[in-house]
């Protein structure tokens, strides 16, 4: 997994989902819709998580990976 990454990012699909082909797209959609599948977003949530994501922090990261290799 890279930093910075889709499964970063999503954070355990608490910021949304991956799927695999349409029909997977198709079920969470519905899914969704029916509400078998609740986003707990707030605006303040969003803002918090998407501070973590800066070129300047995943390069540091990325430089201390290969520091330790």
């Amino acid at each position: 997994q890279s930093h910075g990454g889709i499964n970063e990012i999503l954070n355990n699909k608490k910021f949304g989902l991956i799927y695999k082909n349409e029909a997977e797209l198709i079920y969470i959609l519905n899914s969704i819709l029916k509400k078998k599948i609740k986003f707990n977003l707030t605006k303040y949530k969003i803002y918090k998580h998407l501070k973590n994501f800066s070129e300047k922090n995943n390069v540091k990261k990325y430089n201390k990976l290969f520091e330790k290799i």
